[in-house]
């Protein structure tokens, strides 16, 4: 397995090759590897690699339970280890190696289309948002030379359509109802 080296970013892309249990667990334990859903990838592929070897109960239990401890709090790994421990603790040791691959390969395809569908959600609000921008802030008013900045009694001017503050209140007024 194959992961970008997130602790390298962004001065340089390393990827690290995941050979084994305990490379994927330093590597989520190291923040080699960040964000929620490539946490939960990661250890779903750590458990396949994990019963490359052994794929008994008891190599389970010990494989869930070192990438368990790697990050405590992180939701998605524990949502990964649970899923992949409940299909694999009903299946037979012997097909229990194809059955983890095949889970953990499910697991980041979900997360993949999850994240397009993100993405193209989020691009639709962002292209809408623009266009409004668009039509209330173009073109700007023309500059006056002399003119004061904040005339006296004026309140001061509403943050610039293009600045982070701007975006993010038309945001808001865009999606609160």
């Amino acid at each position: 397995m194959l992961v970008l080296d997130q602790t390298r970013l962004p001065r340089e892309a390393v990827m690290l090759r995941l050979a084994s249990l305990e490379d994927a667990a330093h590597a989520i334990r190291a923040m080699q590897v960040r964000g929620a859903p490539l946490i939960g990838a990661t250890a779903a592929y750590g458990v396949a690699l994990g019963l490359a070897d052994d794929a008994s109960d008891a190599r389970l239990q010990h494989v869930i339970e070192t990438l368990a401890a790697t990050r405590p709090t992180a939701v998605n790994l524990h949502w990964a280890l649970a899923r992949m421990n409940r299909l694999l603790q009903e299946s037979a040791p012997a097909t229990r190696r194809a059955q983890a691959w095949q889970e953990a390969r499910a697991i980041a395809e979900e997360d993949k289309a999850a994240n397009a569908a993100i993405g193209r959600h989020g691009l639709r609000l962002i292209a809408a948002i623009h266009a409004d921008l668009q039509v209330k802030c173009y073109p700007p008013p023309p500059f006056r030379r002399g003119a004061p900045a904040n005339p006296p009694g004026k309140p001061p001017p509403t943050p610039g359509p293009l600045s982070g503050k701007g975006v993010m209140i038309s945001a808001r007024l865009r999606l609160e109802p």
